[in-house]
């Protein structure tokens, strides 16, 4: 657990386990996961209420937890860490230096079967996310018109930490989407549309300057 905190490889989860050992520290022991929560704004922001949940279980699986009935206690490995290590677990890594944004790709044109990007490169149907673009391919997930839109065809995308998602009905409102589909984007997303594809086109280059979205546009029925 050390290790993966001091790489700062994965800046959110570093940052969490961070604050949520430093919350765990100032508790009694044992403690609820929401009584350490309540000591960190961040960690009791609804929309990482689920990420933080899963840190609690990978930190008891990395014995720097253990599990006492339904509460939580710091082990002593935690307690050595925390003592020996508190610039690791209390400071955030390094800034890395400034990075350009990435952008979305904009489309230029849609028509029942076609979807082109501003760069000129068409798709059937396309999965759009801040810095790029591909060919949203159905054989993948095994996505269907019925029952339609899958979790695993937006999962790898929410990665890209979107403002927005923006998930298509197609031309005709054949495809569906699965109500635990938009759940899991509405965990990830401030903001989750479910719209006609002609809507969600235009709705899609209207928010694209200001926000970072992930779009999954069906160019049929």
């Amino acid at each position: 657990m050390g290790a993966r905190l001091a790489t700062g490889q994965a800046l959110v989860s570093y940052d969490l386990e961070a604050e949520l050992l430093r919350a765990a520290a100032r508790c009694a022991q044992p403690f609820a996961l929401d009584a350490a929560q309540a000591l960190c704004p961040r960690l009791a922001h609804p929309l990482l209420a689920p990420l933080v949940a899963r840190l609690a279980e990978r930190l008891v699986a990395d014995g720097m937890l253990v599990r006492r009935d339904a509460q939580l206690q710091l082990t002593e490995p935690a307690r050595a860490l925390l003592a020996q290590a508190p610039r690791i677990l209390c400071d955030p890594p390094p800034a890395e230096p400034a990075m350009t944004k990435p952008e979305n790709p904009r489309i230029a044109s849609f028509r029942w079967g076609e979807i082109v990007d501003a760069a000129g490169r068409t798709f059937k149907d396309a999965r759009l996310y801040p810095g790029g673009v591909e060919e949203w391919d159905w054989r993948r997930t095994g996505t269907r018109h019925d029952p339609g839109i899958q979790i695993a065809d937006l999962e790898d995308l929410l990665a890209t930490a979107p403002d927005v998602v923006i998930l298509t009905r197609g031309v005709e409102l054949v495809l569906q989407v699965p109500q635990a589909t938009i759940d899991f984007a509405c965990a990830r997303a401030a903001t989750v549309l479910v719209l006609p594809s002609g809507e969600a086109v235009a709705e899609y280059n209207r928010r694209i300057p200001a926000e970072r979205v992930v779009a999954l546009v069906h160019s049929t029925c």
